[in-house]
């Protein structure tokens, strides 16, 4: 270890090296300079490196520049192992990339191999697919490196992206293969790229080195890996990311498309989402889904084994307007409830019923479910991440019991209500479709689903109060989703305060995690829906999260949100008090974040 333009202050780095210097175990070579040519020891220092020099550990060295001294290491490296350089990064802690590294990368790819993510980033089990050739036959276009499959909910994005991902796979079309959920919220999909690079390296390049880069940088650094290689990218329910104005990605997003389309990767990347989005670039393909042709409307039906008479099929196909999802689930209640239930019967009751089309449809199917049926799609209408059989009958162990929940989810399973999402060597996991989900919580009050949210949450604060103290190991990603999760459940019965006190739990561990974005994520969400500027009071843990929310958006690059939380947060501090202290500290953080420390001065000057 070289120790130069350090002064050896009396501080946690200082104190931690002496202790590796002082064990007995190790072997530490430690090369500590100075700039001047005859310097003085300070007496503190002087005591803290004896020990050291008495043990051989530490060497001093007098007259070293390290503006002089670091360009001639950084050349002597590159003698050594040639750099594979960066495009410019603005931030002053890239990460790079070692060319040993990314020849480790190409090695792998001469066999397929599927980059695994949670639980949620896995394609929908795929019974059934009609309809859709010609689209199938438009992604296999090789021009294309960016496609966007859009279309009202309900019409098959996710369906027809799954049957393109499994086909690629059989056809042996890419060496890698990524398919990411980002569920319509944001900060997910920074999450995920940095998951992919952290899998890609084999941990060399851990999302700790990357919860700090800008998403400018993640995709930068993820650009330089894949260059050489034929990755798919599937990103799933990308709404959030589309601004409706212009008709283009925002954010992340935006950046990793222009990348992909500036760079030389044989890799391509599929979004899903509802609205239309257009980029006037030839290498990009924009696939719009339609409702079903009457030819595929019969085809479906008979896939399904639903027997109807044919101008039944033509009824529900002129009703539903072709709607892939509606005309599925109608195909399965005929074929699974016959002869008690028919075609002409349900397309009569929706006929009848009030409201728009998707809520008649799943109305006229509601009716028919049984008690438990209902039940279980209840409480998986309140989940916040795809769940197992055995966590769902879990959450339900006060209302039914363990082998009703699982004959109820397997009735589900074969009405197509649920989402089936397979697992290598684990238990499928199980989600609702987001129409049926929205169907179901817009059909109860808040105070109905209070109780479903609650049973959720009791079981999340057990796993929480088994497990709290291992926060102080820094826990992975999946273990403090359990807090953010915890908060999201607690924000959807209105626990604002439980909300807060959450994630004050494990803001100390979000501070030094690899994923800052998921607790920016939840505190946004948070900070939405509660009046903390007029009601901060009521909230005992307020400071704590607002503090390491502000915090991580700094080191994240998100000036203007956090310009705008301040300009908020100073609102409720009237008095030049210890919260106007705290105010001033949050502020020269932030512009010490920025580099503007031309102002951090004044406003510790203002503070004192």
């Amino acid at each position: 270890m070289v120790v130069c333009g350090y002064g050896g202050w009396d501080d946690a780095f200082t104190e931690a090296l002496m202790d590796m210097v002082r064990d007995d175990t190790a072997y530490p070579e430690i090369i500590w300079t100075f700039h001047p040519d005859s310097p003085t020891l300070a007496e503190l220092l002087s005591l803290r490196l004896g020990p050291g020099i008495d043990r051989g550990r530490v060497t001093l060295y007098a007259g070293i520049d390290c503006n002089r001294l670091f360009p001639r290491l950084y050349d002597a490296w590159l003698s050594l192992e040639p750099e594979t350089p960066l495009p410019v990064i603005s931030q002053s802690n890239p990460v790079r990339i070692s060319a040993t590294l990314s020849e480790q990368v190409k090695v792998r790819a001469t066999q397929q191999m599927i980059v695994e993510g949670d639980d949620e980033d896995r394609p929908p089990l795929v019974e059934i697919c009609v309809g859709r050739e010609e689209e199938l036959e438009r992604l296999r276009d090789p021009k294309a490196r960016i496609v966007f499959l859009t279309g009202v909910g309900g019409q098959g994005k996710s369906t027809l992206a799954a049957q393109y991902f499994a086909q690629c796979q059989s056809n042996h079309s890419f060496s890698f293969y990524v398919w990411r959920d980002c569920k319509e919220e944001s900060e997910r999909f920074e999450n995920q790229l940095a998951s992919v690079i952290e899998k890609l390296s084999r941990g060399r390049i851990s999302g700790e080195d990357l919860a700090k880069q800008s998403a400018g940088s993640v995709v930068e650094i993820l650009m330089n890996f894949i260059k050489d290689l034929s990755v798919l990218f599937v990103f799933d329910n990308v709404d959030h990311y589309v601004n409706l104005d212009t008709g283009r990605m925002t954010g992340s997003q935006d950046i990793f498309i222009e990348a992909l389309l500036r760079s030389v990767s044989p890799s391509r990347a599929v979004f899903t989402c509802r609205p239309s989005v257009v980029y006037d670039h030839p290498l990009t393909l924009n696939c719009p889904l339609a409702g079903l042709d009457l030819k595929a409307t019969f085809g479906l039906f008979s896939k399904r084994g639903a027997s109807s008479q044919d101008h039944e099929i033509r009824d529900a196909h002129e009703l539903t307007e072709g709607h892939a999802f509606w005309l599925d689930l109608l195909a399965i209640q005929v074929a699974k409830r016959a002869p008690a239930i028919n075609l002409n019967l349900l397309v009569r009751d929706i006929r009848s019923g009030g409201g728009l089309l998707p809520e008649k449809t799943l109305k006229s199917i509601w009716t028919t479910l049984k008690d438990r049926e209902q039940t279980v799609l209840r409480a998986m209408a309140e989940t916040v991440k795809p769940e197992t059989e055995l966590e769902i009958s879990e959450y339900l162990h006060h209302e039914i019991n363990f082998n009703k929940v699982i004959k109820a989810l397997k009735a589900l399973r074969a009405l197509n209500l649920v989402v089936v999402k397979r697992r290598p060597d684990a238990p499928d996991v199980l989600e609702l479709h987001p129409m049926v989900r929205q169907f179901i919580r817009n059909s109860f009050t808040p105070r109905e689903r209070f109780s479903f949210i609650n049973a959720i949450i009791i079981v999340y604060k057990r796993f929480i109060g088994v497990h709290k103290l291992q926060l102080s190991e820094r826990p992975s990603l999946s273990f403090l989703q359990y807090w953010t999760q915890n908060a999201e459940l607690d924000i959807a019965a209105g626990k604002f305060g439980d909300a807060f006190s959450m994630l004050a739990e494990v803001a100390e561990a979000f501070l030094s995690s690899a994923y800052p974005r998921e607790f920016t994520r939840t505190a946004r969400l948070l900070f939405s829906v509660v009046d903390w500027v007029g009601e901060r009071e009521k909230f005992k843990t307020f400071e704590t999260v607002f503090v390491c929310y502000v915090e991580l958006l700094d080191n994240l690059g998100e000036y203007l949100e956090v310009d705008d939380l301040l300009d908020k947060y100073q609102r409720t501090v009237p008095d030049k008090d210890a919260r106007y202290i705290h105010y001033c500290k949050m502020q020269c953080h932030s512009n010490w974040a920025r580099g503007r420390f031309s102002v951090v001065l004044p406003k510790i000057r203002t503070s004192r």
